[in-house]
């Protein structure tokens, strides 16, 4: 019966993309839509309609994972005529309990499930890669310590992501608790996946070492697979058109998908305790790039009883500017000192935020400020951890026109600059630059995806 019903419904997908096929083929339009305009009306129409089908997946590779060693995947089904995947709103619904019988007493650290997934890849089964972000973690941390309030932390991060606004989360020594893994940051958070493709797809979620996560109380008695996660469940929403609509949408395209979205690429390097002026030079080959966030981190920062991994300060900088061929950013330097209120205004802005709505914003000056100056953790055990972060918004500080375009990061042509005084620790210097990327189904040809950067 199940193979009866799985041959039905491919005959049905043939039948439906035939009839489109040769409708595509036989109709004129004098005057298409702009393919990138007509895809992204079309999602943004879908999008207010009730899904077509509420999915949820058990991962492949297994239904028990550990932290540090385990990589949860999860199959995508592929091969859907005018369907779309809304993965931004997407989550993981997964079970979480202490791993290490040596440790008596562990809760998760202030960011819950959000410290989690140190990796999130979304590929078609023949590894052609959609989506890689690279430290999503310390992403997610660093937006969210930059755009959310504490009220936030002990509503919203506490009930779904078992986090807090205080140094340490929810308690999971004993019993397992369900907790919510967010799927935000992959890429996709202002469109959906076309499910056209005659692939199938596989999200795949790398898992942080416990040691970056969990809260313990002894310093250092939690190893790396020191918490295990089972009965993992993906939810997502799929939204579908009509065979007319679609037929609309690829006439205004030559026959393809055009996916316009805005992912997030990762460099990083050591900064030494003696380094009083730090440069470095972005990659090449990220064209449109929109935002600019950098972090500072200890690269000691990992001690348990601390829970520090995520502590992100201002590394005792004077100022910080970023250069585009020559130009700085608005002219002028961030200046860090005195409580910094000129780069956390400016975060706001290039938040798109207006820059007086503060009841959603990073509410604790010191976490902010002060305690950033010395990047360790603020305190001992029982306090909460610095959170500055530095953002650059490059579509309003190197334009001259109204265009809403980034800048195209060639060779040498892009440098942050960091001037401070010498620091007492080592440094992980993370610099996260938002670009758009542009990926191409051709529902006429092969009906592969197709990375155009």
């Amino acid at each position: 019966m199940h193979l009866l019903n799985y041959l039905n419904k491919i005959a049905d997908f043939f039948v439906r993309f035939y009839i489109l096929n040769q409708k595509l083929n036989m109709a004129e339009r004098e005057d298409p839509i702009p393919e990138e305009l007509h895809y992204e009306e079309k999602m943004r129409a879908i999008g207010k309609r009730k899904p077509a089908m509420h999915v949820e997946q058990s991962p492949d590779n297994g239904a028990t994972q550990v932290s540090s060693t385990g990589k949860i995947r999860f199959p995508i089904q592929g091969n859907q005529v005018a369907r779309f995947a809304d993965l931004k709103n997407g989550y993981v619904a997964v079970d979480m309990v202490k791993n290490d019988a040596a440790v008596t007493d562990a809760t998760l650290g202030e960011h819950g499930t959000i410290a989690c997934v140190s990796r999130g890849t979304l590929s078609t089964n023949t590894n052609q890669i959609i989506s890689d972000i690279y430290k999503k973690n310390i992403l997610d941390v660093a937006m969210n310590n930059t755009f959310k309030s504490a009220n936030w932390a002990d509503s919203t991060k506490a009930v779904l992501y078992g986090g807090s606004s205080d140094f340490s989360g929810e308690d999971i020594s004993d019993t397992a608790k369900r907790f919510i893994i967010p799927l935000d940051k992959l890429g996709f958070d202002e469109t959906f996946v076309p499910l056209c493709g005659i692939e199938d797809l596989k999200l795949e979620l790398y898992l942080e070492s416990a040691i970056g996560v969990l809260v313990a109380n002894t310093d250092g008695a939690v190893t790396a697979t020191g918490i295990q996660y089972s009965n993992m469940i993906l939810h997502y929403d799929v939204f579908d058109m009509t065979d007319d609509e679609f037929e609309d949408l690829l006439h205004g395209s030559n026959g393809k998908l055009i996916v316009n979205s805005k992912t997030w690429f990762c460099q990083d390097m050591t900064v030494t305790s003696t380094d009083t002026s730090v440069s470095m030079t972005l990659g090449a080959g990220k064209q449109d790039a929109k935002r600019v966030l950098v972090v500072q981190r200890g690269v000691t920062n990992d001690a348990v009883i601390t829970n520090n991994k995520f502590a992100m300060g201002t590394g005792k900088a004077t100022s910080i500017s970023l250069m585009h061929n020559g130009v700085e950013l608005k002219n002028r330097p961030y200046t860090l000192t005195g409580g910094a209120p000129e780069n956390f205004i400016e975060n706001i802005k290039a938040e798109g935020g207006y820059i007086y709505d503060g009841n959603e914003r990073a509410g604790n000056r010191t976490k902010y400020t002060a305690s950033g100056d010395v990047i360790s953790v603020v305190g001992t055990f029982g306090t909460t951890n610095a959170c500055f972060v530095a953002m650059f918004d490059c579509q309003n500080g190197f334009q001259t026109d109204d265009t809403e375009s980034g800048i195209n990061i060639t060779t040498g042509s892009t440098l942050l600059k960091i001037v401070r005084t010498a620091t007492a620790m080592n440094m992980n210097l993370e610099v996260f630059v938002e670009y758009g990327q542009r990926l191409e189904l051709d529902m006429m040809g092969d009906r592969r995806f197709t990375v155009m950067q």
